[in-house]
């Protein structure tokens, strides 16, 4: 039974342990498809990040080359023809009012389209507009900045002069404006650069075209400010930010921009990212780990318990053995007992080994008290008997009662001489001859005893 038991409380612990171990198996996976869904949505939003820096360069580049074209007139009606025999081209009137023009086509670029700066200027980066002490320090400082993107839109306008010639060919993009990613005061910007020159006809030279008389519109939009909380909103990015450096705080990720002519890092876009599988895994994970720690007090109930019915097991067999081998009246060992014990004497005697006694007692008249004052009393007398026979032998000495009133006594390595049996033996009958008070002294009882005595060897 005990041995069943503990195959139950081992198949038990098997079956918690499997049970924890399957549900952190599922938390585990949980976590593993919350990493790769969290991967899944940030890589979605660099790329969301990415695509629409490059449509915002786009619209840049087509918004101005709209405004280039429609505005081109404004400019132009202040600007008179030449002709001469090989060129045809633009000059500029000695009227300030091409001045005029060139501020306004500036102010309406700002006021209704929404860009940050921008300036009308010649061939040879030379403001070409009226302006403001501010605007025109500003514009000095960009200066070094915006001449190669003004470089690269003069190369342009060279390869639409080879195209008209057929001597090579551009796609129309690259015949009107275009932009470009770069770092201006500090901030990621779109700058797009677009001809607001009138365009010669077939078989004319562009090169004729002097570049003070030219004019390029520049516009600027920064990426910071409202650029950016418009990506926020459109585009889920919470608390999008601008950083010239990848130093995002915790909980943030960051896309590098990259200038788009030369390809160095300008800087960094830094936001929250929104992580469904870590949102997905915040609230399921109370709930997991509230089942894992039931189960977990469960499992440790289960083992308190088990314990405890092991326990109790092992004090109900240790109880058995102890009521099969002794008395349950006197608590003394049984006949059963006793007879392993002298058989343990027997089979280890020999001719030079300790001399041991075995002594029969029996109680004289107990049949008496037994019959006038009843069994409990004559229980009663047997057990203040035996406790007092059981003070006079020693520790190694076996007493037991083997039924009834009789005793047996085993005494082990009594000497080579009868002092100890006779000691035994006085103060054995002495004792049962003391009176027994009995039921708390209603009943007196004097009974005695009967000894009977051998050695072994013997003597």
């Amino acid at each position: 039974m005990y041995r069943a038991c503990i195959s139950s409380g081992v198949i038990l612990s098997l079956i918690a342990g499997i049970g924890v171990a399957t549900l952190g198996l599922v938390i585990l996976a949980g976590v593993w498809a919350g990493a790769e869904s969290d991967a899944a949505a940030l890589e979605r939003q660099r790329g969301l990040v990415t695509r629409r820096l490059s449509e915002q360069v786009a619209q840049v580049s087509e918004a101005i080359e709209q405004v280039g074209s429609g505005y081109m007139s404004l400019l132009s009606s202040n600007l008179s023809h030449r002709t001469s025999s090989d060129t045809v081209g633009l000059e500029i009137n000695s009227d300030p009012v091409g001045l005029d023009a060139a501020e306004s086509i500036s102010s309406i670029v700002v006021a209704v389209f929404g860009y940050d700066r921008a300036f009308v200027v010649d061939g040879n980066g030379q403001l070409a507009m009226r302006s403001d002490p501010v605007t025109t320090k500003r514009y000095l400082w960009m200066k070094p900045l915006l001449a190669p993107l003004l470089q690269d839109q003069k190369k342009i306008g060279q390869a639409g002069s080879d195209l008209a010639q057929g001597r090579t060919s551009v796609d129309d993009r690259q015949r009107g404006a275009f932009a470009e990613l770069m770092r201006l005061e500090g901030r990621p910007t779109i700058v797009g650069i677009a001809p607001i020159s009138r365009r010669t006809g077939s078989g004319v030279n562009e090169e004729s075209i002097q570049p003070e008389e030219k004019r390029f519109l520049i516009a600027i939009r920064f990426l910071d400010g409202d650029v950016l909380d418009d990506l926020s909103r459109e585009q889920g990015l919470n608390g999008a930010r601008f950083a010239r450096s990848a130093d995002p705080e915790e909980n943030e990720v960051a896309v590098q921009i990259d200038a788009g002519a030369t390809g160095e890092p300008i800087g960094f876009i830094v936001w929250t990212p929104d992580l469904p599988g870590s949102r997905v895994i915040g609230r399921l994970l109370p709930a997991l780990s509230g089942a894992a720690l039931v189960i977990v007090v469960l499992f440790l109930l289960l083992l308190v318990r088990l314990r405890a019915s092991l326990i109790e097991l092992k004090l109900s067999e240790a109880t058995a053995q102890h009521l099969a081998s002794h008395d349950v009246l006197t608590g003394l060992p049984n006949r059963s007992f006793f007879s392993a014990r002298l058989e343990e004497c027997l089979a280890n005697m020999s001719g030079s080994g300790p001399r041991w006694a075995i002594a029969l007692i029996d109680l004289d008249r107990f049949k008496a008290v037994n019959d006038t004052f009843g069994h409990a009393t004559g229980d009663e007398l047997i057990r203040t008997a035996a406790e007092r026979m059981r003070t006079i032998i020693r520790p190694c000495d076996t007493l037991a009662r083997l039924g009834g009133d009789e005793f047996a006594l085993l005494l082990r390595d009594i000497g080579s001489g009868d002092a100890l049996l006779d000691a035994v033996s006085s103060s054995l009958i002495t004792e049962l001859k003391r009176p027994f008070y009995l039921r708390s002294g209603e009943v007196v009882a004097h009974v005695g005893g009967s000894i009977g005595m051998t050695t072994v060897p013997p003597s």
